[in-house]
């Protein structure tokens, strides 16, 4: 069996998405440290306090995906 085998996820709802500065985005929680990556268009990816502190406006979703 391959190490990399094909696995089914369940689609975004549109509940869990986090707004930065007015676009949905995927993002990504580590679990060892709860902190929270946004993923950005070209493999670019901050912290949630990143953003914060360079004046983004960022709206949590209202749950989390694990």
């Amino acid at each position: 069996m391959s190490k990399f085998e094909r696995t089914k996820t369940m689609p975004w709802s549109d509940d869990e998405f986090i707004t930065v500065d007015g676009m949905k985005l995927v993002y990504e929680k580590n679990k060892i440290t709860g902190t929270v990556h946004v993923k950005f268009p070209g493999c670019v990816s901050k912290s949630v306090s990143a953003l914060i502190s360079q004046g983004r406006k960022v709206v949590m979703p209202r749950r989390l995906r694990e």
